[in-house]
């Protein structure tokens, strides 16, 4: 299970958000990123992570803004 849906994905592809770090960083729990869990997120190449327990992943704060403005105009069409 990931935060992102597949239409997210599809959309973060067209967004222009930057591509030089990765959107999303899963199985935190296993990695060297680990430590972030305890902060709640990490800086990572000069981006701003954030971390979300549910799924045990880090998510790029501007791909975060951007799926909930998302998430929010999908919601307001319905």
């Amino acid at each position: 299970m990931s935060y992102l849906t597949q239409l997210e994905i599809d959309a973060l592809q067209t967004s222009g958000l930057s591509r030089e770090t990765p959107y999303l960083l899963c199985g935190v729990s296993n990695t060297q990123f680990s430590p972030a869990r305890h902060c709640g997120g990490c800086n990572f190449n000069g981006a701003k992570y954030i971390y979300l327990p549910k799924t045990d992943e880090l998510i790029r704060e501007d791909v975060r803004k951007f799926v909930a403005k998302l998430r929010k105009a999908n919601k307001v069409k319905k």
